[in-house]
């Protein structure tokens, strides 16, 4: 049996309240069966103990108004944080934050973070990108070529093979010669020198 978190349950509760308009309480069992219980709670608790899975559910109870409000302070707290970022795992911002290839979109993203969770992984990339993309411009790398230097940057801190990023180096050093690029081959070289 898969049971059913928190969260979950709460959904459920909310989808029964909204499909019955005059249903007042609601209770979901962890198993996700749900049981509108305005008259009483016979049916429900009959669940929790008599069911298929020969194991005793846990209940939890909700109510139209408390889901309701829950609602209302929800879409107070949304006016506080960017619609484009709400509901979206650190992971995931940290991933748009390094794709990202212009300042303002990854203070917009930063802004955002600032005014709602605060996560510090999320706070530290956002950072390190507006460094990085200010680097890539004062050096003359723009654009496309912000991008390419930046996966440039990915190749060469992924190398494991020191021939493979002196030949990175070497082509940079007779291409286009951006200081990020040929920092962070120098200093992969270094650390694999080290290695061995």
């Amino acid at each position: 049996m898969k049971t059913k978190n928190k969260e979950q349950k709460k959904a459920i509760a909310a989808d029964i309240l909204e499909r019955y308009p005059k249903a007042k309480k609601v209770a979901v069992t962890s198993d996700g069966m749900a049981f509108i219980t305005d008259e009483n709670e016979i049916a429900v608790k009959n669940h929790a103990v008599k069911n298929r899975y020969g194991k005793e559910l846990s209940i939890a109870r909700f109510t139209r108004d408390e889901l309701e409000e829950e609602a209302k302070a929800s879409k107070r707290n949304k006016t506080t944080t960017s619609k484009d970022d709400e509901g979206k795992t650190a992971k995931e911002l940290i991933a748009e934050i390094e794709a990202a290839k212009e300042v303002k979109v990854v203070e917009a993203i930063l802004k955002a973070e600032n005014n709602g969770e605060k996560r510090k992984t999320v706070l530290e990339a956002a950072e390190k990108q507006i460094q990085e993309l200010k680097a890539l411009k004062d050096n003359g790398s723009e654009g496309d070529d912000a991008k390419t230097a930046k996966e440039l940057i990915a190749v060469i801190e992924a190398a494991k093979e020191l021939q493979a990023v002196e030949a990175i180096l070497k082509a940079e050093n007779e291409g286009e010669k951006r200081k990020t690029v040929l920092e962070a081959a120098e200093k992969r070289i270094n650390e694999l020198k080290e290695a061995k």
